[in-house]
């Protein structure tokens, strides 16, 4: 059986964002909550999430975390707004009963990084803790609307492999299929 269905993808942070392993032609696994944490706070940036058409309303993905700070300056008003877009984020936990308590802290220990906290609880035991290093300057930096204007050529990509095909996604979230 492919590993693609022993749980989800599992998903790495890098300062550019997020990227996946893949040894041996199989992507690595996440057997946990790492990957679900990770994509509801830096998957999407709107409510127009694709997959929202499979949930129940009170399950949708939101993506207010990453849109927020991604479109503002780094001030102490913008991170105490933007923790509460995390925990908004994050609400599908509670939502769906797979945690009853979500915490998100948010500590800036230098001028263009952030530290997002989250953990996640059920009758008071520790299902899931991470910090998770932004870097909120990369948006200053590298602007979206850049990297989406790039041409294709230009692009880096990463790549999924399964049983049937080879999914490419550019840097400018573009996907490609190969069969």
């Amino acid at each position: 059986m492919s590993k693609l269905r022993e749980g989800d993808i599992a998903i790495f942070q890098v300062d550019s964002g997020g990227t996946i392993q893949v040894l041996n032609g199989e992507p690595e696994m996440d057997g946990g909550l790492e990957s679900a944490v990770y994509l509801s706070l830096f998957g999407n940036d709107s409510s127009d999430y694709w997959a929202n058409e499979y949930f129940t309303e009170d399950q949708k993905l939101t993506g207010f975390f990453i849109g927020f700070m991604l479109a503002n300056p780094k001030t102490i008003a913008t991170l105490n707004q933007a923790e509460e877009f995390a925990l908004q984020d994050l609400q599908w936990f509670i939502n769906s009963g797979i945690a009853d308590t979500v915490d998100v802290t948010i500590t800036s220990p230098s001028r263009q990084r952030i530290d997002l906290t989250v953990e996640l609880k059920i009758d008071g035991d520790t299902l899931f803790q991470n910090t998770f290093q932004v870097n909120w300057g990369f948006q200053i930096n590298d602007p979206a609307h850049n990297r989406a204007a790039q041409p294709e050529s230009e692009q880096e990509f990463n790549f999924l492999v399964t049983d049937d095909e080879l999914i490419l996604i550019g840097s400018n979230s573009d996907i490609f299929t190969v069969d």
